[in-house]
């Protein structure tokens, strides 16, 4: 193995695998300081020796617009405000070109090291009120991981390999006990029967290995109360409506008059966030985005969006799990505040910006090679 493949190999995992906060939790901060810097110097120095090409621009202004009107009033630490833009901006200039040389294979594999380190988590280490999150410290952000992994891996050839990787990550994120996770997963299915009505065996597959994991989770320690919650309903000790008790939509609603009444500015950078103007976050990128840096940062941010689903349904019977990510990045964000300053995310949405944009270009190519071959015949 040559020096670049190692040195990329190292970056995608110190990214992807969320290993400066492994560290950091791990070791100290001196470990999770050194490993979280040493990740960024390594990105530019692999960009500058192997790389040359442009950052992916959509997002690149998307993230400015976001920090630059969030900027007016910040609330919190200047040096917090600066140290994620700098990031964000070493991520986004640096790293585009960097991840969109990365295959599907390669982010596949790491993924799955998440993803082991999920269920390991589950069993032999502390975890979340018996919800693991494996290298990742936030249940909700190890089932976006496993997401990721499980809809990348739809587009892999039928076999035991494809059919292996798609019961890791989706046992990786059952033991999260998302219920984004679960709402998305089983979304994904049903979207996928679509392009091979094959795959309705993998969604009753995976209802059984559900169901199965909630009849004998006790006896491997997996407990909790989203455990317990979703348990009774088998029972019948726990109804639908318990599940959605705590749901996020209470969170959001203390944040919309908060909305109206700056719509165009926000309340700055950090005002959606732990401790800012309620205390808690969001837990919705949309509402921080619109309630931090007002209505423009939004409007490009979710046209962003649309663009990339729109381009990646129409490849959808060319590679299929281009939209069913953009789908499932497009509603996670929904759950989550920390987009921007959250390099994991970050990474594989830039792996799969670049990848739609990469498709769309090679099947216009094909496109117009076969109609010119036609026209010839013609």
């Amino acid at each position: 193995m040559n020096p670049k493949n190692i040195l990329k190999y190292v970056i995608l995992g110190l990214f992807v695998l969320n290993l400066p906060t492994v560290a950091l939790k791990s070791f100290g901060s001196v470990a999770g300081t050194i490993l979280s810097y040493g990740s960024f110097f390594l990105l530019i120095c692999y960009y500058l020796f192997f790389l040359k090409g442009k950052p992916h621009v959509g997002i690149l202004i998307c993230g400015v617009l976001y920090f630059a009107f969030g900027a007016f009033q910040l609330m919190g630490e200047e040096r917090d405000f600066f140290t994620n833009f700098a990031k964000f901006f070493i991520v986004v200039f640096f790293g585009s070109s960097f991840f969109s040389e990365i295959t599907r294979k390669e982010v596949r594999i790491v993924l799955a090291i998440g993803a082991i380190s999920i269920i390991l988590n589950s069993v032999y280490f502390d975890n979340f009120n018996g919800r693991a999150a494996g290298f990742y410290f936030n249940p909700n952000g190890a089932g976006f991981v496993a997401l990721f992994g499980y809809a990348i891996s739809n587009n892999m050839k039928a076999g035991k390999y494809k059919i292996a990787m798609q019961i890791i990550f989706s046992l990786a994120g059952f033991l999260t006990f998302s219920r984004t996770f679960l709402v998305i997963w089983a979304l994904i299915n049903v979207i996928s029967i679509r392009s091979n009505p094959k795959n309705i065996r993998i969604l009753v597959a995976g209802v059984v290995v559900f169901l199965a994991l909630l009849v004998v989770g006790s006896a491997f320690d997996i407990g909790g109360k989203r455990f317990d919650k979703y348990k009774g309903v088998l029972s019948d000790e726990t109804t639908t409506e318990d599940l959605g008790h705590d749901s996020r939509d209470e969170t959001w609603a203390l944040f919309y008059d908060a909305i109206f009444e700056k719509p165009i500015f926000g309340y700055g950078y950090g005002s959606f966030q732990g401790g800012g103007i309620k205390g808690i976050g969001a837990h919705n990128t949309y509402l921080l985005i619109i309630g931090e840096s007002g209505i423009i940062p939004l409007l490009f941010f979710v046209g962003l969006l649309i663009i990339l689903l729109i381009k990646s349904w129409r490849l959808f019977y060319i590679e299929p799990s281009l939209f069913l990510l953009c789908l499932a990045l497009t509603i996670y964000l929904l759950t989550t505040h920390n987009f921007y300053d959250n390099e994991v995310k970050l990474a594989l949405s830039l792996f799969l910006f670049n990848k739609i944009y990469q498709v769309e270009e090679l099947n216009t190519i094909s496109s117009k090679e076969s109609y010119q071959i036609k026209s010839e015949k013609g």
